[in-house]
């Protein structure tokens, strides 16, 4: 019977952590530890730790300083001793399968297990993934491809690991960035990936339902932020794949996120760089868009040709002003969408 290590980093979240560690202590599967890891936090967080930690001996609690959610990842990494391995975060929750479903028909031949979840917000549940049946693969780059637009390999919270493949290639999560630390450790697991299975099933339940500024994807980072811990995503997934298809999805996903976060910074009126940078910003996401930009990212994904064609006009031209006019233009037609 296999152990599974459970690994939630902490960081003041007393209003939501109690309901995160009691979904996980009530899995149908037993075998499991949980890591707890007090990121420094400075309300009732890590005394609710200890508190479950004598209830439970299947329940770690590690307290250090505040370094940020990849440094307690990395905490964890160094302590699990179960065969597989799980992340779950202090704000979230999981149904009493959650571990059980990955605990599919011969799982054990699989070096990754992709589980689906979902994500509650104050207007109802939204499924992110449209995958309705499983999926199973022994090329990561093709998987990734074929299901852009069903479903994100990139997410730390939707996969089960094994112990033994993190250990011995000593993956870990940078720490330092703020953007795109789980699709890098992603991608430098997925380079050790032989066989591999994606479910369809959701057990997991991302929460945006109040102060939702508190997600740190919600804010609104510098471009040159975005740009380079994309860049640096990139670079790990190129050493996955060398198929030139690859090779375009991966600059067609760069150029996008520049550009989202380019109209972002526009249509939110922040100016956290010189317009000399921003310029250069505006001019790479043009070059990028007459290169990369075949269409092949989000392919599955609803109106995607729609926002593609909006992405090749507002980075139709190096021009600030035609690009500032036409970011407010489609943020301005999306909000009111949405």
């Amino acid at each position: 019977m296999d152990k599974i290590s459970i690994i939630t980093p902490v960081y003041n979240t007393q209003k939501y952590l109690r309901r995160c560690i009691e979904s996980i202590l009530l899995q149908s599967y037993s075998n499991i530890e949980l890591l707890l890891i007090d990121d420094g936090s400075t309300d009732e967080s890590g005394l609710i730790c200890d508190e479950y930690a004598t209830k439970d001996p299947r329940v770690k609690v590690f307290h250090t300083s505040n370094g940020g959610p990849s440094k307690a990842r990395n905490l964890g990494l160094e302590n699990v001793t179960g065969d597989y391995i799980l992340f779950v975060d202090s704000d979230d929750w999981v149904d009493e399968n959650f571990v059980s479903h990955y605990m599919c028909d011969n799982y054990q031949a699989y070096d990754a297990i992709f589980g689906m979840w979902d994500i509650q917000t104050n207007k109802g549940v939204y499924n992110p993934s449209l995958l309705d049946k499983p999926y199973i693969g022994d090329d990561f780059a093709k998987a990734v491809i074929d299901l852009s637009g069903k479903y994100s390999f990139e997410l730390n919270c939707n996969k089960m690991l094994r112990t033994e493949i993190v250990k011995k290639h000593h993956i870990r999560f940078i720490e330092g960035i703020h953007s795109n630390e789980d699709d890098i450790f992603t991608y430098d697991y997925a380079k050790y990936v032989t066989k591999f299975i994606v479910l369809p099933e959701a057990h997991y339940h991302e929460v945006y339902l109040d102060e939702f500024d508190r997600h740190l994807s919600a804010r609104i980072l510098p471009i040159e932020t975005i740009y380079i811990t994309n860049k640096m995503a990139v670079n790990s997934a190129l050493k996955i794949s060398d198929n030139p298809l690859w090779i375009e999805y991966q600059n067609e996903r760069l150029f996008y996120r520049l550009a989202s976060s380019i109209m972002k910074n526009i249509a939110n009126n922040v100016h956290n760089i010189s317009l000399c940078e921003f310029k250069k910003y505006i001019k790479e996401a043009h070059m990028m868009r007459i290169k990369y930009n075949k269409h092949i990212v989000n392919k599955h994904r609803e109106n995607y040709k729609i926002w593609s064609i909006l992405y090749d006009v507002v980075f139709a031209f190096e021009n600030v002003l035609y690009v500032r006019f036409c970011s407010k233009l489609v943020c301005l037609v999306k909000n009111k969408l949405n």
